[in-house]
C-alpha cells in the first residue's frame, strides 16, 4: 500500500526529485516504486559513478551532488 501511494504521487507530480545519498547507488531495493529514468532530477551527497552520470546525462536527468569538502554544488 505505501509503494502504490508513492506510485500514485509521482505520477501527478509536475517536477520528480529523489534525493538519495550515495550508498544507494547500485543497491537492491526493498521495493520499487519507480524507474530512475521517471525522475526529473537526482539530488545526492557524493559525485556518482561515471556510468551513472552517463546514464542520468543520456535521460536527461539533472544531477546534483556535492563536488568537494567546500561545499559547493555542482
Amino acid at each position: 500500500l505505501f509503494s502504490a501511494t508513492k506510485s500514485a504521487m509521482l505520477s501527478s507530480a509536475g517536477l520528480k526529485i529523489l534525493a538519495v545519498d550515495c550508498t544507494k547507488f547500485g543497491s537492491v531495493a526493498f521495493s520499487k516504486i519507480c524507474e530512475a529514468c521517471d525522475m526529473d532530477m537526482i539530488v545526492t551527497d557524493q559525485r556518482p559513478g561515471d556510468a551513472w552520470l552517463k546514464y542520468f546525462k543520456d535521460k536527461g536527468i539533472e544531477c546534483i551532488y556535492e563536488e568537494d569538502s567546500d561545499n559547493s554544488i555542482r
